[in-house]
């Protein structure tokens, strides 16, 4: 029997592309919505737009949207070829997936998706538009720094340099950076790949590879070829993916999550959970407050004769974290893109036909309109 008459073949490829709309669909989700139900989020991809003084300012965005799109899909693609066992990518899925709520599974949650989006901007198809650049960097640091002063060492390293970002930008950027870390800790991490549960992800005691973020910035460069005496400028679209790599112990104590042998979330701070209710929310406005819901979870595990966590640790308490960091400055070639625009154009709309979420963003506006709903956007400064 060929290939193509095997029907398990068909169902698996059937399979295959509800694991793909699946992985779609959160990426355009808010993803604290998807932590609280035990899902590493994709990583945060951003985009500066430009003032739109010019009509080529404005495609070039357009472009860089379109390309965020792409990366979102072949990071999809990625997952799923990471994970051969489909048995379908519906709300009833079976198919395996790490989860943030057990803590051994946490880091391979995380490092899954982060691997996947890297790799669809360094490997395969895409690549071959993003062309890596000058202002590239890998640097290692052993900080001992309180856990606030953490937030002012890591935005730098992912938006330093960029003349589109300004203090306010900054300020908004840390609000979502404390949303996010508010979110995750009711979960807990493992720092040892002990497997006393059974779990087979990684076997023995050995420690656990290194858990890796990836934030990804898209941004217009204006350059002025007259040296500033002639007000003549290019405009180029780069794409910046900033990866981090830190050690599981290290995130541990920088969440002042308890350690696996403790049960419950710690108490968070009045000031930490207000502030984190007021993040803006890009993708829905009315879940603002949805990382407060770990201190009600910590509340209720002392009702039920669970013994009260001690409070979090005080501010000026300084904390040991080793950073790992790579940046990759890459340069999109918009002419590649809009060569091929038009097939990846009909692939998407054909995976997002029926779906209730995917095909209004393919019908509306195809690849840009996938893009515009997976950044968070914010209004560039001027340049």
């Amino acid at each position: 029997m060929s290939a193509s008459s095997d029907p398990n073949s068909t169902v698996r490829a059937q399979d295959s592309m509800g694991d793909l709309k699946l992985h779609l669909r959160e990426v355009i989700a808010e993803p604290t919505d998807l932590i609280k139900k035990g899902t590493a989020p994709p990583p945060y991809f951003f985009a500066f737009e430009p003032s739109g003084r010019s009509q080529e300012q404005a495609q070039k965005f357009a472009a860089l949207l379109g390309g965020s799109a792409l990366a979102r899909i072949f990071a999809g693609m990625n997952l799923v070829r990471s994970n051969p066992d489909h048995s379908g990518g519906d709300e009833t899925s079976t198919t395996r997936h790490y989860s943030l709520s057990n803590p051994r599974e946490y880091v391979a949650a995380f490092n899954e998706k982060t691997e996947a989006a890297i790799n669809a901007f360094t490997k395969g198809p895409l690549a071959s538009m993003y062309r890596p650049c000058d202002g590239g960097a890998t640097a290692s640091q052993d900080l001992e720094c309180t856990r606030a002063e953490l937030h002012d060492m890591v935005l730098p390293r992912i938006f330093g340099g960029l003349d589109q970002v300004g203090k306010a930008h900054l300020a908004e950027l840390d609000k979502v950076l404390t949303r996010f870390t508010a979110a995750l800790k009711p979960f807990q991490v493992s720092t040892t790949s002990d497997s006393q549960d059974g779990h087979e992800g990684y076997g023995g005691s050995q420690p656990l590879p290194e858990l890796k973020h990836a934030v990804v910035v898209n941004y217009v460069k204006s350059i002025d070829i007259t040296g500033g005496s002639g007000g003549i400028y290019v405009h180029k679209p780069y794409t910046r993916v900033a990866i981090f790599s830190v050690k599981p112990q290290h995130w541990a104590s920088a969440l002042q999550k308890p350690t696996p042998s403790q049960q419950g979330p710690t108490f968070t701070s009045a000031s930490e959970e207000a502030e984190a209710a007021e993040v803006a929310n890009h993708h829905n406005a009315a879940d603002a407050a949805a990382a407060t819901g770990k201190s009600v979870i910590g509340s209720l595990s002392g009702l039920f004769g669970g013994k009260p966590k001690p409070k979090p640790p005080k501010p000026d308490e300084r904390i040991k974290f080793t950073l790992n960091t790579t940046i990759l400055e890459l340069e999109f070639d918009d002419a590649k893109y809009h060569a091929n625009k038009a097939k990846f154009e009909g692939i998407f709309k054909g995976m997002a036909e029926e779906d209730e979420e995917l095909g209004p963003i393919a019908e509306s506006g195809g690849l840009h309109a996938l893009g515009r709903s997976t950044c968070m956007i914010y209004q560039a400064g001027e340049v």
